[in-house]
């Protein structure tokens, strides 16, 4: 959610594309951000001081085009309506939020 959050705001203010890095173990992060359509560009080997680890460096090129908003747009309104789902105030929005994201009330 904060990472959606942190592109939706570099988009609005004109970046072209979003860099982060990441360990190289760390491959939960990786699995992430790929999904998010992040590619890998490079690595600073040995980066890391407590253990040498590498650095992977990662982009997401192109974030002024619809079509990256596409997917990104869909991956942070779900994530908003389960979020919503979760804390949301009353039983009525959850129901019609489970219901956009293709979930079955059973009570």
């Amino acid at each position: 959610w904060i990472l959606l959050n942190m592109l939706t705001s570099i988009q609005a203010k004109g970046a072209e594309l979003a860099m982060l890095e990441v360990r190289a173990g760390n491959q939960a992060a990786i699995n992430l951000y790929s999904r998010l359509g992040f590619q890998e560009v490079g690595v600073r080997k040995r980066y890391y001081e407590d253990n040498h680890e590498d650095a992977l460096l990662l982009t997401l090129d192109n974030i002024q085009y619809d079509f990256v908003w596409r997917d990104l747009g869909r991956r942070r309104n779900s994530v908003a309506c389960e979020i919503r789902l979760k804390f949301g105030p009353s039983l009525e929005e959850r129901i019609e939020m489970g219901e956009r994201l293709g979930y079955d009330a059973e009570f």
